[in-house]
């Protein structure tokens, strides 16, 4: 039998005014977002457990670990030998509530499970958690991922019940002061619920809103390599396109279907007239690219003092998971760079790298005195190169960096000096046979090739005629190496979402299939002879297990990275595939 307490008879008027008039009745969207939202911006919260010896209720303070649950299920780090443990064996009931300087405020109620299994907890790990264990000195309880004291809670939630502002601090109180004149409840917060069966709705809405809307934001690019076995405090690269802005190209518009005009007739486009336009949406990327590396410096993922050159507009701060799949990315490929560097390091040495757009590998290697007998060259389509010689001409800090004398065609396309060739060639006429030539391009020289997201947007059997170019154009003695950065995995559902979101903006990424998976990445080396240390890499695998204790640390801790099925995902759609061929033992060393 069910009973309530009660202390007074108001009639037909409601007892509780402030529920009655702040209740906010609104769609399930604009609940879970907003409620998603303010537990983000909060961070900590108290958790409320049953005491197993008393059965009273403590509270404790916690950080949050991550989310679930399309961000409904919370988790936590925990010390297995703590209290709490205890008391949720006993009792698995649990809440955490969430409060800010405002008076807004949520509350969850659910059952925690322990989770301890090494997996969970190395998934969640961060190297934060050392300063609140401590390391015992055992060789066993040293606060690493695997001291059997850290386990995870997890909140599955089951109800919750939060009240947000719907003004800013002078309107409530100034709703607040009418109240007390006139004795009208004062208006100032949305309150809401959510019930049990609202909230099992949420991990399935919830992860399709978040995969829309961050690749409506930003297709990430992530870096792999077997190497990250230091700490690294390196630079960016490029990174495929923020999709907001391609919205106004052509594919993008809502309402118009691809080749539709205003009325929706349709409008034939000759090859050409496709072509032209679909290298537009690809040239458009790069801009995009440099906000992206822009983004991570800012935030101090990335030491890159040339990064700013290249950004035009105000800086634009991007998504967590975007900021450290640029770092990790940029790190892989810089590290390979170096291993190859440093073999016979006073030998002279070239690098050729495709589709290179704003890239700053170039400048920041010659900021550092030990490559003097380095040769860069990039490549790319003549839009791209123009915009990028402009930016150098009129920045000193890139000036410096190119050696004399240094040529530059009138229209700005092609710049040609001792160490540094830009090309203003378009990809597609480079093959075996092809009387296209890289100007200054010496087959003699030990050579690194590097393809970041550039090969991909080709047709295969063109991705296949460039890498064979340099094959051929290199004799088999001389040592050179091949570096792909490219998407894999097309075939899963996020896969599958993935490409559906990127060719609904007019980005088609054309060897995908067919160089879908690490495998299929590793037979595309070996079909060109790039036996030599060759291996390839997700994105995921390296962040967990490659990138240092205490880098991982530093990195962490800049800003917080909660979405963790969704770095998950995305870090295991990229990867790094690389190796070598030519030269004698010494060359062995770029196997990392």
């Amino acid at each position: 039998m069910s009973s309530s307490f009660s202390n007074a008879d108001t009639g037909s008027k409601p007892a509780d005014p402030y529920k009655a008039k702040n209740v906010d009745e609104t769609s399930l969207k604009e609940k879970v977002e907003d409620l998603v939202g303010f537990v983000e911006s909060c961070k900590f919260g108290m958790m409320t457990t049953r005491i197993e010896s008393s059965g009273l209720l403590v509270s404790r303070c916690m950080a949050l670990a991550a989310k679930e649950g399309g961000g409904v299920d919370l988790l936590f780090h925990t010390n297995t030998e703590s209290g709490k443990t205890d008391d949720l064996q006993n009792d698995p009931k649990i809440n955490i509530a969430f409060l800010n300087s405002s008076g807004e405020w949520a509350s969850i109620s659910g059952e925690a499970s322990i989770l301890s299994d090494r997996s969970t907890v190395k998934k969640y790990y961060t190297p934060t958690l050392k300063a609140w264990l401590g390391d015992l000195g055992d060789g066993t309880h040293d606060g690493g991922p695997d001291d059997p004291r850290i386990a995870v809670i997890k909140v599955s939630a089951q109800t919750a019940t939060y009240a947000i502002s719907n003004s800013n601090i002078l309107s409530r109180a100034i709703e607040v002061a009418k109240g007390v004149v006139t004795g009208e409840t004062a208006q100032v917060n949305k309150l809401r619920e959510l019930s049990t069966d609202e909230l099992k709705q949420c991990p399935i809405y919830l992860r399709n809103l978040k995969l829309r809307s961050k690749y409506q934001a930003a297709a990430v690019e992530f870096p792999s390599s077997s190497i990250l076995q230091m700490p690294f405090r390196s630079m960016a690269a490029p990174q495929i396109p923020n999709l907001n802005t391609l919205r106004n190209t052509r594919g993008a518009g809502r309402g118009y279907g691809r080749g539709k005009g205003i009325y929706g007739t349709s409008i034939t486009h000759s090859p050409e007239e496709d072509r032209l336009a679909n290298d537009k949406v690809v040239q458009q990327t790069d801009q995009d690219a440099s906000v992206s590396r822009l983004s991570a410096v800012e935030v101090g993922y990335l030491d890159d003092p040339f990064a700013h050159e290249f950004v035009l507009g105000g800086q634009q701060k991007r998504f967590p998971i975007i900021n450290r799949g640029t770092y990790v990315r940029t790190t892989a490929i810089d590290a390979l760079v170096d291993r190859f560097l440093s073999q016979d390091p006073s030998g002279k040495k070239q690098i050729i790298s495709l589709g290179a757009g704003s890239d700053t590998r170039f400048f920041r290697l010659m900021s550092r005195p030990s490559h003097g007998n380095l040769v860069y060259h990039e490549v790319d389509f003549p839009t791209n190169t123009h915009h990028k010689i402009t930016a150098i001409k009129r920045s000193p800090a890139l000036m410096q960096c190119i050696s004399t004398p240094q040529d530059i065609t009138h229209d700005e396309s092609t710049l040609s000096s001792p160490n540094y060739h830009i090309h203003a060639i378009d990809l597609r006429t480079l093959y075996p046979s092809s009387s296209t030539t890289l100007t200054n391009v010496d087959p003699s020289l030990p050579t690194v090739l590097i393809s970041e997201c550039c090969l991909i947007y080709l047709p295969s059997s063109a991705a296949d005629a460039v890498i064979g170019h340099f094959a051929s154009l290199f004799p088999p003695s001389i040592p050179l190496s091949l570096i792909l950065y490219e998407p894999i995995n097309p075939f899963d559902p996020f896969g599958k979402v993935m490409v559906s979101n990127l060719a609904a903006r007019g980005i088609v990424m054309q060897t995908l299939h067919r160089y879908g998976s690490l495998e299929a990445q590793k037979e595309r080396l070996r079909v060109y002879g790039f036996v030599g240390g060759i291996e390839a890499r997700d994105v995921r695998s390296l962040w967990a297990e490659s990138v240092g204790i205490e880098e991982k640390e530093r990195v962490s801790g800049l800003e917080m990275v909660d979405e963790v099925e969704e770095w998950d995902l995305l870090a295991g759609h990229y990867c790094v595939a690389w190796g070598w061929r030519g030269g004698g033992e010494e060359w062995k060393g770029l196997k990392g």
